[in-house]
C-alpha cells in the first residue's frame, strides 16, 4: 500500500468514525428525551476503550441505581441487554426502545452510504 492510498484510507476511517459518533449522540438525545419523561430513571453513556459505547437506563433506588436496560455499540453493531424487570420500564417498552435504536442506526447508515 503506497502512502497516498494509506492517507485516503485513514481519511475515510476518520469520516466514518465522526459519522458514527454523530449517530451515537443522536441516539443519546433520543433516549434522554424518553428518560426525562419518566420520573426516577437516569440515562448514562459510558465510553470504553476504542469504539465501545454503552447506553444504560437505570432506576434510582434507595441511594443506589438498578440497571434496567443497556444498549452496547461495539465495532459497528448494537447489542442489547434487558436487565432487571421494573414497572418504570416494562418489557414491552424495552422492546420498543431496541426497535427504535435499530431503526435510527439503519437510517444513519443509509445516509452514510449516500455520503460516500
Amino acid at each position: 500500500m503506497d502512502m497516498l492510498e494509506w492517507i485516503k484510507n485513514r481519511m475515510w476511517q476518520r469520516k466514518r468514525r465522526k459519522f458514527e459518533l454523530d449517530m451515537l449522540d443522536f441516539i443519546e438525545l433520543y433516549l434522554q428525551d424518553y428518560v426525562d419523561r419518566c420520573p426516577g430513571l437516569i440515562l448514562r453513556r459510558l465510553k470504553n476503550m476504542g469504539n465501545h459505547h454503552v447506553f444504560s437506563i437505570n432506576a434510582r433506588i434507595d441511594g443506589g441505581q438498578l440497571i434496567l436496560f443497556q444498549a452496547h455499540y461495539k465495532n459497528g453493531e448494537f447489542y442489547f441487554a434487558n436487565c432487571t424487570e421494573d414497572k418504570r420500564l416494562p418489557g414491552w417498552r424495552k422492546e420498543l426502545l431496541q426497535y427504535d435504536i435499530e431503526k435510527l442506526e439503519k437510517a444513519y447508515l443509509r445516509n452514510w452510504e449516500k455520503y460516500i
